[in-house]
């Protein structure tokens, strides 16, 4: 993302920017987030079919509540809400460790 820094805030006015299916990461969208920080122009974001998950979303909410002329809004399929945060995490129900440990219930 950095490496499109210069294009990105050289644009005075940017109406839209399409990052879909690129593996837009958590960092990738707090960087966006950063280089769109005049962002009262942006009609069109299409951020779908990433890897931003909740924390790059709450980057990307926060580009959404500084563009008022949005139109045209897109993040589906970008691991938003998932793994849901009651579940333990991957690494957590995989840990032999933890595993040994497990106590059966009565």
């Amino acid at each position: 993302m950095r490496a499109c820094a210069a294009a990105i805030t050289s644009q005075a006015a940017l109406e839209s920017l399409s990052l879909q299916n690129v593996g837009c990461s958590i960092h990738a969208c707090r960087a966006v987030e950063e280089l769109l920080q005049a962002s009262q122009a942006l009609r069109q974001l299409h951020l779908f079919n990433n890897m931003s998950a909740d924390e790059g979303a709450e980057s990307i909410a926060r580009i959404l509540a500084r563009a008022p002329a949005m139109e045209d809004f897109r993040m589906a399929s970008s691991r938003v809400g998932f793994p849901p945060r009651w579940l333990p995490s991957y690494d957590a129900c995989f840990d032999p460790q933890q595993a040994m440990s497990y106590d059966a219930p009565a």
